[in-house]
């Protein structure tokens, strides 16, 4: 844990480590602040885009690998926001598309 303070409108507040949300808590937030619909970018190298490309994904965990395992990051995304309006985008596969 990062040690030290940072300046906030109620004074100093200890730091607070950052952590990766899961999808939910992300659809949640967005219902939370008002949001109607998500958008879900998934070309020209957004993060949906570099999770597919074989090229750019170099996990090794459960969402590295086969085609699958790449599907699965924007599965999980899409179930988590598929109660709201959705729009999906898509770029082309290669340069010649």
């Amino acid at each position: 844990m990062p040690e030290g303070h940072a300046i906030t409108f109620t004074g100093y507040q200890d730091f607070v480590v950052p952590r990766s949300l899961e999808t939910f808590e992300i659809a949640y937030m967005a219902q939370k602040a008002g949001f109607d619909g998500n958008e879900v970018h998934g070309a020209k190298g957004y993060i949906i885009d570099h999770f597919l490309r074989n090229g750019s994904n170099k996990c090794q965990d459960r969402c590295g690998g086969n085609i699958e395992n790449r599907m699965r990051c924007l599965n999980e995304v899409l179930n988590a926001v598929c109660r709201f309006g959705l729009l999906i985008k898509r770029g082309p596969i290669n340069a010649r598309e």
